[in-house]
């Protein structure tokens, strides 16, 4: 297979971003849906055991180990801070499930939503409880000088 890469010389500098780099970036619910999607996606043949695997490797910090656990856990943290952020801003109510679907069919005519799988009570629990660990490791961390 050839390959795609453009070739630049030697000394050719890339745009990187500084590893300490913390930025805020505005994010809308309809992206955030997107995103759930992926997870959903991702897990969507997953058992529960299998399930319990990905949540104990990463609740054991070994997610590192495993690209599909890792690519899930930043799913998980990312989901989660959303929510957080909606959650303190006042975004977030109380709804039930038909309540739901016709907000859901509403907003987004077109696609097609399982409520089920957009609120599932045992995946936000375990995004809650993987959110909490990675808080907790970075209050451990020394702040910077």
């Amino acid at each position: 297979m050839e390959n795609l890469q453009e070739e630049f010389p030697e000394d050719h500098k890339y745009d990187v971003i500084e590893p300490e780099a913390i930025l805020d970036i505005k994010i809308s619910t309809g992206f955030y849906n997107r995103i759930q999607s992926v997870l959903n996606y991702l897990t969507k043949d997953k058992t529960i055991d299998q399930m319990n695997e990905v949540y104990t490797a990463i609740q054991k910090q070994t997610s590192h180990e495993d690209h599909e656990i890792y690519t899930l856990e930043t799913l998980f943290i990312l989901i989660k801070e959303f929510q957080e952020k909606a959650f303190q801003a006042g975004f977030v109510k109380k709804l039930t499930k038909a309540e739901i679907e016709k907000l859901m069919k509403e907003t987004y005519p077109d696609a097609e939503f399982d409520v089920a799988d957009q609120n599932d009570e045992y995946l936000n629990n375990s995004i809650k409880d993987i959110k909490d660990k990675f808080d907790n490791e970075e209050d451990k961390e020394e702040p910077a000088d």
